[in-house]
């Protein structure tokens, strides 16, 4: 029996060593950050094609062999996103301000969400006064959806499209603590509807 809570101890320790599993992009991220961290906080570095526009944020492979698809590349360092340069100070050390979420949802990189927020006139909803929080859908989320889902979200973009978007989002500002496990909050879908 005395067996039983040392190892409940060592299960817990082990599981809190465990990192956290990360998504791709962050495993990249976090790649060209360590790679930038030498110029500086919030400093990534970025592979360019030579004679495009193109940049990315590479991984290990990549990065020594200095090509991406057998195109060669030349390293920047740049602010990671989310962080601006700020003069006198070394690396990228202050975050971007957030202006609306609408602008914010190009930010991070919710491109379809924006756009479909636009399309659904949320944008002026979303762009005006007032406090709201959005669980955006990636755009991968958008592609996984069902052709004919998606086709009838388009296709009656003032009411399918507007309430899809509406259901993901909360008619006020959470804070990042508030966010716990199986904690629920009253979409803006269902506040409307309540109000009918």
């Amino acid at each position: 029996m005395s067996r039983l809570p040392l190892l409940a101890c060592l299960l817990a320790a082990w599981g809190s060593l465990v990192p956290a599993a990360r998504s791709p992009y962050q495993q990249v991220l976090q790649h060209s950050q360590i790679r930038g961290r030498q110029h500086g906080p919030n400093v990534c570095a970025v592979q360019k094609l030579i004679g495009t526009n193109k940049q990315y944020y590479t991984n290990c492979k990549q990065w020594y062999q200095r090509k991406i698809c057998g195109k060669s590349t030349v390293i920047s360092y740049e602010c990671c996103p989310g962080y601006e340069r700020v003069p006198g100070q070394k690396g990228c050390p202050a975050a971007l301000p957030l202006s609306n979420i609408y602008e914010t949802l190009g930010t991070v990189g919710a491109s379809t969400t924006q756009l479909y927020s636009q399309r659904a006139l949320l944008r002026q909803e979303i762009e005006g006064p007032g406090s709201f929080t959005i669980f955006a859908p990636s755009n991968e989320a958008w592609a996984d959806l069902p052709a004919e889902i998606l086709d009838n979200l388009v296709s009656n973009v003032n009411i399918e499209l507007l309430n899809a978007l509406h259901y993901h989002m909360v008619d006020r500002r959470l804070l990042t603590d508030e966010l716990k496990h199986g904690t629920t909050f009253p979409s803006m879908y269902q506040s409307l509807r309540s109000e009918e």
